[in-house]
């Protein structure tokens, strides 16, 4: 259990940042996706693309922020539609490589130019989206 302090602090942070459900368009008319296209987003994934992409909201949750201009490119490797982050930490910089959709492009870039505070990780995504998730043993 947290002492009071760290439930104050933590509760005082969240309260300008952005919610889960301000992403979902069932919520929100400016959202960026449906419920629908999420779970479509999400089941094309790859396990390596999933991590990647749960990296992306762990560092934009910490507020690291995007130092290059974010684009549509064609891996070279794969030919896969991608975008490359460059979120600037502290002691070094993370590149993290997402699949495009022209939704999560418009959500990255709104992040960037600070529309908003992204205030939720990907896993408050997925349970405010409705999505099924297997449930820990």
């Amino acid at each position: 259990m947290s002492n009071l302090f760290d439930r104050f602090k933590a509760k005082n942070n969240a309260a300008g940042a952005a919610k889960a459900s301000l992403f979902l368009t069932e919520n929100n008319a400016n959202g960026y996706m449906s419920k629908n296209d999420l779970s479509i987003y999400l089941n094309q994934l790859t396990a390596t693309d999933f991590l990647r992409f749960e990296r992306m909201f762990e560092l934009m949750f910490k507020r690291f922020p995007i130092n290059n201009y974010i684009h549509r490119v064609i891996d070279k490797i794969d030919n896969e539609e991608v975008l490359w982050l460059k979120f600037k930490l502290p002691n070094s910089q993370q590149n993290v490589r997402i699949i495009y959709d022209k939704d999560i492009l418009r959500f990255i870039q709104d992040y960037q130019e600070g529309k908003f505070r992204n205030g939720f990780e990907l896993e408050a995504l997925i349970l405010e989206a409705e999505l099924a998730l297997e449930t820990e043993a």
